[in-house]
């Protein structure tokens, strides 16, 4: 969990962004909440899964 803030301060996700990315369900996540992925060794998914939400690339 904190590799995965980490990460997510190193993006600059704003605090309550990311809050509200680990409880709302995921389209990169089949529909699963990061918040419910937490504890299960999905670390490296969860990772992937910030990673495409919150990085953009311009077309």
């Amino acid at each position: 969990m904190v590799e995965l803030f980490e990460r997510a301060m190193e993006l600059r996700i704003p605090h309550n962004y990311f809050a509200l990315w680990m409880m709302v369900p995921s389209p990169a996540l089949q529909g699963s909440r990061p918040v419910d992925l937490r504890r299960s060794g999905e670390a490296s998914t969860l990772l992937a899964a910030l990673e495409r939400a919150f990085t953009i690339t311009a077309a």
